[in-house]
């Protein structure tokens, strides 16, 4: 079975369920999951749950996966790293200066940001080429205009803000180390003594 009809098998199974028996035959773990759809589909505007009963919020909830999960053939898979970055990240991050925790926290976050509002996008009726587009901003920007764009409930202030500061520790050691007016000094008296330019090498973390 192919992984596309594997998810709409699963879908197909848990609504057809719910539709002949309401909750009745569902185990704990089939509950789980269906609230955990709930969060994701209302978390990223997919689905906005109806004013009334909890019945109706149900139905509604149901009819909204099987319309966008069984009877549709836009179905897309992707494979999700998050948990294991997050999962390596909390590995490393007792290390005497863990950079390489940091670098895998600042890439669980931003894979967790995009899956955001990519899959809001998509579920928006967005081209995927512009929703792609979107991705290519700034991380500021994507917690910013592209939060509001689409009416996300907002994060907390010290939620953004850590999430900023891990991405810009994580960008100054992965991008390049911009070099000071003294060490450009010492760079220049190396290249006049030894005849070297070892610029390259420092913004390449080669020397200690």
């Amino acid at each position: 079975m192919s992984v596309k009809g594997q998810v709409q098998f699963e879908y197909d199974f848990i609504t057809l369920a719910f539709e002949r028996s309401r909750l009745a035959t569902f185990t704990e773990n089939d509950r789980k999951w269906l609230a955990r759809e709930l969060v994701i589909e209302a978390r990223k505007g997919a689905f906005v749950p109806p004013d009334g009963t909890n019945d109706q919020i149900l139905d509604a909830l149901v009819a909204h996966l099987r319309r966008g999960f069984v009877e549709t053939d836009d179905i897309k898979s992707v494979i999700d790293f998050r948990p294991r970055l997050l999962r390596s990240a909390r590995r490393l991050r007792h290390l005497p200066h863990p950079i390489e925790a940091v670098i895998l926290y600042a890439t669980w976050q931003e894979h967790w940001v995009n899956a955001v509002l990519l899959t809001t996008a998509l579920r928006r009726g967005f081209p995927e080429s512009e929703a792609f587009e979107m991705l290519r901003t700034n991380l500021p920007g994507k917690l910013g205009w592209g939060w509001r764009s689409f009416d996300l409930p907002p994060l907390h202030e010290t939620h953004s803000a850590r999430i900023t500061l891990v991405n810009n520790v994580r960008n100054a050691h992965v991008q390049y180390i911009e070099l000071d007016h003294l060490l450009r000094h010492w760079i220049d008296l190396g290249r006049r003594l030894l005849d070297v330019d070892i610029t390259q090498l420092l913004r390449g973390g080669m020397l200690p």
